[in-house]
C-alpha cells in the first residue's frame, strides 16, 4: 500500500500547485464576465428564494425552521453532489496533465475539491442573509456542524478517488453517477421534513447523502447530535478509505493508459 500512500502525501505536499490550478479553472469558467463569480451567489440565492416560496407555503411547523432546514439542505447537497460528479470525471477531464506529467493523481482530486470549496464559499453570503433574517435561531450546539462538515471534506477524497478510477475505466459509470444524482436530490430531505412522508421516511435512511447532510444541518437547526447519522458516515468513511486506498494501489499507473 505504500504507492498509494506516496501517492497522497506527494499530492499533499503540493497543495499550493492545487490551489492555484483550482483558482485559475474558477478565473478561465467565469473570464469575460461582467458579474464574474457573483454569478454563484446570485445562481444560489435564487433558486432558494424559488424553493422557498414553492415549498415553504405547505411546509409543517415554523417558516424560519423550514427556511433553516431547506437552505442549508441546498447548499451542502449541492456541494455533495458537485463533489460527486465532478469526481466521476476528474481523471478524463485531467487527460492531458495526465499524459505530458507525472503528478499524483490525488493532486487533481484536491483541485477539484478546492474548486468545489470555493464555489461552496461564495454561496455563503446567501447563508448569512436566510440567518440574519430567520427567527429561528441557531443554538451554540451549531458549532458542532463545523466539526461535520470537516468529516465531510476527509470523505470527499476517498469519494473522488473511487469514483474517478472506476469511472476513467468505465465511462458508461459517470453517465449512470449523474443520473443517480439527479434522483437522489428528490430522495434526500431537502424540500420537505421526513415526517411529511409518513411511512416511506424509513427509505430515507438508505441514501447516505441524507446522513450526511444531518451531520451538518441538525447542529445548525435543531442543537442536537444526529448518533445515527454519525454511525452510518463513520462506517462509510472506515470503508469507502479502504476501497479508495486498494483501488488507487492497484490501478495507479493505469488510470494514464484509461483516460
Amino acid at each position: 500500500m505504500m504507492d498509494a500512500f506516496r501517492d497522497i502525501g506527494s499530492a499533499l505536499g503540493r497543495t499550493n500547485l492545487w490551489a492555484r490550478l483550482a483558482v485559475t479553472d474558477m478565473q478561465q469558467t467565469y473570464k469575460r464576465s461582467i458579474v464574474g463569480v457573483a454569478w454563484i451567489a446570485f445562481a444560489f440565492a435564487l433558486f432558494v428564494a424559488v424553493k422557498l416560496f414553492i415549498f415553504g407555503s405547505f411546509a409543517p411547523g415554523e417558516p424560519g425552521e423550514f427556511a433553516m432546514w431547506l437552505t442549508f439542505g441546498l447548499w451542502l447537497f449541492f456541494f455533495l453532489q458537485q463533489t460527486v460528479v465532478d469526481g466521476s470525471n476528474i481523471f478524463v477531464h485531467s487527460r492531458n496533465w495526465l499524459l505530458a506529467t507525472d503528478l499524483p493523481l490525488t493532486g487533481f482530486i484536491l483541485q477539484s475539491i478546492l474548486r468545489g470549496l470555493i464555489k461552496f464559499a461564495y454561496q455563503i453570503p446567501v447563508i448569512l442573509f436566510v440567518v440574519v433574517l430567520s427567527p429561528w435561531k441557531i443554538p451554540l450546539e451549531g458549532l458542532w456542524a463545523i466539526v461535520g462538515f470537516i468529516v465531510i471534506l476527509i470523505n470527499t477524497v476517498w469519494v473522488q478517488i473511487v469514483l474517478g478510477i472506476i469511472c476513467t475505466r468505465f465511462r458508461d459509470a459517470a453517465h449512470l453517477v449523474q443520473a443517480i444524482m439527479g434522483v437522489m436530490f428528490f430522495l434526500t430531505p431537502i424540500l420537505y421534513f421526513p415526517s411529511q412522508v409518513g411511512k416511506r421516511a424509513a427509505m430515507l435512511d438508505w441514501n447516505p447523502l441524507t446522513h450526511y447532510i444531518a451531520i451538518v444541518r441538525d447542529p445548525i437547526v435543531y442543537g442536537t447530535m444526529p448518533i445515527k447519522a454519525w454511525i452510518v458516515v463513520g462506517v462509510m468513511s472506515l470503508v469507502g478509505w479502504i476501497l479508495a486506498i486498494i483501488l488507487l494501489q492497484i490501478f495507479r499507473k493505469r488510470v494514464v493508459f484509461w483516460v
